[in-house]
């Protein structure tokens, strides 16, 4: 899926969830999760700090969720001794046999503090994701028939949920798509659904395939890319799957979206394999493992709190707690990468995006006059003749390629060095970014998108675009939006938040499917060098305009891999805390660093 699609169904999953928030109840924000491993049911009672007591019973290799503020009682007989215990919130209770004696005991993860919610608002605490449900053109029954079946398993799915995690699921529109019989790979498969789908005007696609022969690679049943990816895509009519397995897979997908990852306890629903027939048996309960539990409570009681995209969103220390969570998970199953995936996502990179960015008038208008000058250049060079075949450009013969990106710099130089000298270097940077992006990505974030629109309305944005020809820097338009874009970014919010978003792109992509550049991220560096210089007083405006080049700014990227999987990174390079990956980033840096753009005269 492309990158600046994907950054705007995040962004608007953010801003469903926060308006669902906005319904939901001030609460106790904690909870202990209470495991029955004794081997017969528990009688038992809550005490909370603030409240009446309740008694509870718990069957045999049952678990409950139980709302605390920062600590719970729990009491009951341990056989013929009475006990009592004070525990954390955010905590698992184990409650098992001890030299023969009912007792407690708690599964230790670093301690995470509630989060405080709302005050003023409904006593409900459950927060409501809104569900979009799609089926493909492969489902046999007609619409009436499978919306009601697609329905009730989300009902009954979204029960589990409620009572597990305190998040309810809710249909709020109904559709269908055409997938691609060619792809017989679930990956391309579920690439293909993102591809076509919108979301909205839920959080969450989830749509139902009945197409069969998705046989290639390993048998998947349902797949996501992991918490609060807006899309997930399930298998409908594998062979030998009843009702009750289908439920499984739904719920075991939701249980990613919310931040549950894969366990080794063979009645949990986040088992790696299902399908498995475990539940044709008639004792069977569909149910979660304890630290799932924990780490969904977790996650939607961050989701409560405050607008969250990823699983790097959340605060440090329920991060922490997160994080050995996953550890744990993962030493249960060493050969499965799902737990090593989340550990990852939690260090993924976070773009901070700045309090504020300029809007004064001025900057706007003196923009404006430097998309312009663009543009204008643009026009004149569309009016040359074309340059003989096989031979460069020549004077009085049209430019193209990285010939044309260097005209457009220099152009853009030129019109802002007549502004005043406080204001050209900013408005040279933010106006050759706008004049190159042919994206939509920057017009779509909130923090920026009202600036990036004002300075250029969308109906100069389709004027400039029809002339813009395809400027490129070493041979490729992308780098040369790359560039552009963190020039204009650096402007705005600085060189570290500007090179930062670079980062998040590329992790961004990596996850989506396309792979990790470096050689975007170069191009990105290199735009936030270039413009700290500007910006500076370095490299005045005259000697851009004058003689700018690219190659004494950017480096050779030929060398750089790309495309680089999320497997094969995690491998090389870690995560984004990595020292190998900051190795190779700092190498990078050096690299512009080292160019004739960089270096410092010396006197003679």
């Amino acid at each position: 899926m492309p990158a600046n699609k994907l950054a705007r169904m995040a962004t608007a999953v953010v801003a469903v969830l926060a308006a669902a928030f906005l319904c939901a109840a001030s609460a106790q924000a904690g909870v202990v999760v209470v495991a029955n491993r004794s081997g017969a049911k528990v009688d038992f009672t809550v005490v909370p700090l603030k409240g009446k007591p309740e008694q509870r019973s718990l069957a045999a290799d049952d678990l409950v969720t139980l709302p605390a503020d920062e600590k719970l009682g729990i009491a009951f007989d341990g056989d013929g001794t009475p006990r009592r215990y004070m525990v954390p919130a955010n905590s698992i209770q184990y409650f098992c046999l001890k030299y023969g004696r009912l007792d407690l005991t708690q599964l230790a993860f670093p301690a995470v503090k509630s989060n405080p919610l709302p005050v003023g608002k409904p006593q409900d605490a459950v927060l409501t994701v809104p569900v979009k449900i799609l089926v493909d053109q492969h489902e046999p029954a007609v619409r009436q028939v499978w919306e009601k079946r697609l329905r009730n398993r989300l009902k009954q799915a979204s029960d589990i949920f409620e009572r597990s995690c305190r998040v309810r699921f809710e249909v709020v529109a109904v559709g269908t798509w055409q997938s691609n019989d060619a792809n017989v790979d679930f990956s391309r498969a579920l690439r293909d659904f993102e591809g076509k789908v919108d979301p909205a005007p839920a959080a969450l696609a989830i749509g139902f395939t009945s197409y069969y022969k998705l046989l290639e690679g390993p048998q998947r049943v349902g797949g996501t890319r992991g918490p609060l990816h807006p899309f997930i895509l399930v298998r409908e009519w594998p062979n030998r799957v009843g009702h009750v397995e289908l439920l499984q897979i739904l719920i075991h997908e939701v249980g990613h979206f919310l931040g549950a990852g894969h366990s080794a306890e063979d009645t949990s629903v986040m088992r790696p394999t299902l399908g498995d027939q475990r539940a044709n048996a008639r004792n069977f309960r569909i149910g979660f493992d304890p630290p799932n539990v924990l780490a969904m409570n977790l996650f939607v009681d961050e989701l409560r709190s405050r607008p969250v995209r990823e699983l790097a969103d959340v605060r440090p220390d329920v991060k922490a707690c997160l994080r050995e969570i996953y550890k744990t998970l993962g030493e249960s199953l060493p050969a499965d990468p799902a737990a090593q995936n989340f550990l990852d996502l939690l260090d993924q990179p976070r773009f901070v995006a700045p309090r504020q960015i300029p809007q004064a008038k001025s900057l706007i208008d003196d923009a404006q006059m430097v998309v312009r000058a663009v543009v204008d250049a643009a026009r004149q060079n569309a009016r040359l003749p074309a340059a003989p075949a096989g031979g460069g450009a020549t004077e009085g013969t049209r430019v193209t390629g990285d010939d044309l990106t260097e005209l457009y710099i220099r152009r853009a130089a030129a019109a802002a060095r007549e502004l005043p000298a406080d204001r050209g270097p900013r408005a040279f940077l933010l106006g050759v970014g706008i004049a190159l992006d042919d994206a939509t990505l920057l017009r779509d974030v909130p923090v920026l998108g009202p600036l990036w629109r004002q300075v250029e309305p969308d109906g100069k944005r389709q004027e400039r675009l029809a002339a813009l020809g395809s400027p490129t820097v070493q041979g490729r338009h992308d780098l040369a939006q790359h560039f552009a874009v963190s020039c204009a970014l650096t402007a705005l919010a600085g060189a570290e938040a500007a090179e930062s978003a670079g980062v998040v792109k590329e992790f961004h992509d990596m996850y989506a499917g396309s792979g990790f550049s470096y050689r975007d991220l170069a191009a990105d560096m290199a735009g936030v060098a270039f413009a700290g210089r500007v910006l500076d007083k370095k490299l005045p405006l005259a000697s851009v305009a004058a003689a700018f080049s690219a190659a004494d700014y950017l480096p050779n990227m030929g060398y750089l891999p790309e495309g680089i999987a999320f497997k094969k990174f995690v491998e090389t390079y870690g995560s984004a805390g990595d020292a190998r990956f900051q190795r190779r980033r700092e190498t990078i840096r050096q690299g512009i660093l080292s160019l004739p753009g960089y270096r410092v005269p010396t006197g003679g």
